[in-house]
């Protein structure tokens, strides 16, 4: 059973000020959001594209989240224009600027002005930020509203952050990777992992990294896993569970001289990608000893925690630096921000991880809690946690994890790998609609741009008791269990609005309109019972398969979560 102990420093959460001071998903709120563009001379401005054009300064709208808006007048009606905003630098010295397909330098948005030669700007100062136009008059419809993409640094900093970050250093594409547990491997062969991996494939995936120990049986599973993955077109690539090899630096160089020339090896700028889960502790000397020594180009992009934007500084031997704060918390966000841009400014890169649960209850090894603590919205980790790696800039993603069920943290299906001890708590606990999710966020991330949507989707999920039941368990609640809230996450898509969803919890029914395209709300349990969820779209109604009832006393504590989810119609 490897990583015993996960520590994850607590940082105060950040908040941004003046503008939604109680938001923190809206970025850098003490600072002017400015609609700038050619339209600016027309309207009576001296100069266009003005980074200090009084006449497009926006102001918070409080009509939805994080929204800011600017209305001006005298333009020339029916008139095309190009527009972006900029966002001052006043407090941090740094001006950014959002166009339609992200920050920096971003393509411009176009709009018409209206009958009266009016328009309104919007900008939803949160995660892609999109820039839309209506008119000013209200009498008609305004063109040019585009949702910009965010290739790095989005509202998620939650204003109390740095701007964002400069583009990555290389011009190779993202890549999303899910970390593979092969200790739980043992009664897998070649045929199993490509059916993993097609799975894997199915969200959009490029290669699972191998938690490796320092079983011998594992050198084996390796090798098979190689193998099938060179099958189908898929990569690998070693992680080292440094919290099983110690300083064993010998076995590790032969794990790297064996398999970093197979020909589905991941291997980026030409060099061979290799991983660890801890390590820092042995100091930069011996990774840099060890990189040489092994006689392979290695690109090393080691997790050792700690100060993650100084890890470049104390270890120059990485070229990538990796993040289990996985957590959805501010300070993981804010750890990802930071990180990034000491990484680029160094020319390396940055590793996000993305985790959608945290659950074990292993007294056994002192392992019966539950995470994270005191995270407002942690029961939407999952989505939270892909839209902070979005807008940070990272380089990569490490889904953690694709297979830990122990852990609770997997995305596959349920398999053969679920280990004896963790049965009590995994089995029957669906996981793999958060995989169908990944199919939107990892192609978002990949872009910066939210991929087209084909289908409408809800996606709910809980955990099967009250969090206050009296369970008949001998290793007794886990820890942390106060944190949790006791409520049905249901989490939607959507390509078409003004649908309703409907929740029903052991006879008690809530609902709510679909406004948004991402939608997001935690009904209480407000007791136990079946829990059923449904759409009301267009006259039709649509409900997915009905999950297990939420209990309240019974036998063993169960934290972990059942995953549902539906499609319907646009």
């Amino acid at each position: 059973m490897r990583r015993s102990v996960l520590l994850i420093a607590a940082l105060s959460v950040v908040f941004a000020d003046l503008a939604y001071p109680n938001n923190p998903e809206c970025g850098w709120g003490y600072e002017t959001y400015r609609a700038v563009g050619d339209w600016a001379t027309d309207a009576g401005a001296s100069s266009n594209w003005n980074p200090a054009e009084p006449l497009g300064v926006m102001t918070p709208t409080h009509a939805q989240a994080c929204e800011y808006k600017a209305t001006v007048h005298g333009l020339k009606p029916g008139k095309s224009y190009e527009w972006k905003v900029t966002i001052s630098g006043e407090k941090t010295g740094f001006t950014t600027q959002w166009g339609c397909s992200g920050y920096q330098d971003p393509p411009h948005c176009h709009f018409t002005a209206d009958a009266s030669g009016g328009i309104t700007f919007k900008i939803i100062a949160s995660y892609a930020y999109p820039l839309t136009t209506e008119p000013a008059d209200n009498s008609g419809s305004g063109s040019g509203s585009s949702t910009g993409g965010s290739s790095g640094g989005g509202g998620s900093s939650g204003g109390g952050g740095d701007l964002p970050p400069p583009p990555p250093p290389s011009g190779g594409s993202k890549k999303v990777f899910a970390h593979y547990m092969m200790g739980y491997t043992s009664q897998s062969d070649k045929s199993f992992f490509e059916g993993t991996i097609a799975q894997a494939q199915s969200a959009g995936i490029d290669a699972f990294a191998a938690n490796l120990g320092q079983d011998g049986w594992e050198n084996d599973k390796l090798q098979q896993l190689l193998d099938a993955a060179h099958n189908r077109n898929f990569s690998i690539f070693i992680s080292f569970d440094m919290n099983e090899f110690g300083s064993n630096f010998g076995l590790m160089t032969q794990y790297v001289q064996k398999y970093t020339d197979h020909p589905a090896y991941f291997r980026h700028n030409g060099k061979a990608f290799v991983s660890t889960f801890s390590g820092g502790a042995l100091g930069e000397g011996q990774w840099a000893n060890w990189k040489q020594n092994t006689g392979k180009n290695l690109y090393f992009c080691p997790f050792f925690d700690g100060d993650l934007a100084n890890n470049y500084n104390q270890f120059p031997s990485s070229d990538c630096q990796f993040s289990w704060d996985a957590w959805g918390a501010q300070n993981s966000n804010n750890r990802d921000v930071a990180a990034v841009k000491a990484g680029h400014s160094q020319g390396k890169t940055y590793m996000a991880g993305v985790a959608p649960w945290f659950y074990c209850h292993l007294p056994q090894w002192g392992k019966n809690w539950v995470w994270p603590p005191g995270v407002t919205g942690a029961e939407n980790l999952w989505p939270l946690r892909w839209r902070q790696a979005i807008a940070s800039g990272a380089d990569f993603v490490e889904i953690v994890t694709w297979n830990d069920f122990s852990e609770s943290s997997y995305i596959a299906p349920l398999s053969q790998e679920i280990p004896n001890f963790a049965n009590n708590y995994v089995q029957g606990m669906d996981h793999t609609a958060w995989l169908k999710m990944a199919r939107y966020y990892v192609p978002f991330f990949k872009t910066g741009v939210a991929p087209k949507i084909a289908q409408n989707q809800v996606y709910w999920w809980y955990r099967i008791h009250l969090k206050d039941a009296n369970r008949n368990d001998p290793a007794g609640k886990p820890n942390l269990n106060y944190n949790v809230q006791d409520c049905v996450e249901v989490f939607t898509i959507s390509g078409s609005f003004n649908s309703t969803v409907k929740v029903n919890i052991g006879g008690r029914e809530t609902s709510w309109q679909i406004t948004e395209q991402e939608q997001s709300k935690c009904v209480p349990y407000g007791g136990t019972g079946d829990v059923s969820v449904q759409v009301e779209s267009k006259g039709q109604t649509h409900k997915g398969t009905n999950g297990p009832a939420i209990q309240g006393d019974g036998n063993i504590y169960n934290f972990n979560a059942w995953v549902g989810s539906f499609d319907y119609p646009l």
